[in-house]
């Protein structure tokens, strides 16, 4: 359910997140949601702008579309 509901906001902020922000709202730790995000294949960036505590914001990337890799083919049995 939360990754639907993180794929609904990056969908809604044309595929960016901070993560404090949309922890908060969910009432997780923003560890605990970047976990989520990079689990459906977002990447970790850093934000420009600073967090409560003057530290720089992680942020999250969803890019689209998805790259998946080649599948590996065997050799073919005779």
């Amino acid at each position: 359910m939360v990754n639907c509901t993180l794929i609904i906001c990056l969908a809604i902020n044309n595929y960016v997140l901070d993560t404090r922000e949309i922890a908060r709202d969910l009432k997780m730790q923003p560890q605990q949601c970047a976990l989520h995000l990079m689990s459906i294949g977002c990447k970790r960036t850093k934000s420009n702008k600073k967090g409560d505590d003057d530290l720089v914001t992680p942020v999250l990337r969803l890019e689209a579309p998805l790259q998946f890799p080649e599948p590996r083919l065997g050799k073919k049995k005779s």
